[in-house]
């Protein structure tokens, strides 16, 4: 009895947090391709703030799963570093809120268009994800088609599609619904579908674009599994976990993804003080010494 109570709770561990879950294994291959020449429209413009002086390096801060570049721990983020000489661009991504308005392709091609904007007028580029984001950060740096900023920070990253076999579970009707209205004809018409964000919540968007965040099939548009990513990326990276943050042994212990980065040498890991919202509040420091160092 008391084995199945361990087993039974290190399941619910894995199933907290963002998201999480038994790993599955791995594809043989990295399947993502997406047009990064394609437009993109948000929702509306990046919210900027710039340093008191000069600066000569832009952080793109991107934010997680239903949220929005004004939550307080991104202002938090923002004012932080500003103080810290970085001017910062937190775009509103096509997950923000509960009404998803672009695929994880469309995600690519806007970033790709962020780095090239802000390295045209000169500036160094920091692309910076947390949650959801950590891991778009990661898959955008596995394209070889992708402009490569300066450096990538990974904060605290949720949603393991398709690492976890939990999610898969979690999400399996909404997916289930989404081929069946593709099949139909209605891929590109607005429903609701369910995505787990430390518990299951209701989103408005298309079958198209849900299937490309959270579908299982390995296809060129959807979302690949980081294990693949992870080699890929060449470019520095400064990954960061809450030591507070219930998904940080997660990631590391029951889905085996930070030893995947520890092998690759373009990562640095740490973990740091905070939970998964308030490790924000540590990330500037860390990153600006990190960077310096570069």
């Amino acid at each position: 009895m008391k084995l199945i109570t361990i087993f039974l709770l290190a399941l619910f561990l894995a199933g907290c947090g963002s998201d999480s879950g038994p790993v599955t294994v791995a594809p043989p291959s990295f399947n993502l391709q997406c047009d990064l020449t394609k437009a993109y429209t948000p929702r509306a413009d990046p919210v900027v703030s710039v340093a008191s002086g000069t600066a000569t390096t832009t952080v793109i801060a991107m934010h997680g799963k239903n949220g929005g570049p004004e939550v307080a721990h991104m202002n938090t983020l923002a004012m932080d570093l500003n103080a810290q000489g970085y001017d910062v661009i937190r775009p509103y991504m096509p997950w923000a809120t509960l009404s998803w308005d672009g695929s994880l392709c469309d995600s690519m091609s806007y970033i790709n268009k962020l780095i090239v904007d802000e390295q045209a007028k000169g500036n160094k580029v920091i692309l910076l994800g947390h949650s959801l984001a950590g891991v778009v950060t990661v898959h955008y740096g596995a394209q070889d088609n992708a402009r490569q900023p300066d450096g990538f920070v990974i904060v605290a990253p949720g949603h393991f599609v398709p690492n976890s076999i939990f999610l898969a579970g979690e999400h399996a009707d909404s997916i289930n619904k989404a081929k069946d209205l593709i099949q139909n004809g209605n891929g590109d018409v607005n429903d609701t579908f369910e995505t787990y964000n430390g518990g299951l919540v209701s989103i408005t968007t298309t079958a198209n674009i849900y299937l490309s965040f959270h579908g299982n099939d390995q296809s060129s548009d959807q979302f690949p599994d980081i294990k693949v990513s992870i080699p890929r990326v060449v470019t520095p990276s400064l990954w960061l976990a809450g030591d507070q943050d219930s998904l940080t042994s997660v990631v590391d212990t029951t889905l085996g993804i930070i030893p995947k980065a520890k092998e690759n040498s373009a990562y640095t890991y740490k973990v740091i003080v905070g939970d998964h919202f308030s490790v924000m509040e540590n990330v500037t420091t860390e990153l600006d010494s990190w960077f310096q160092a570069l």
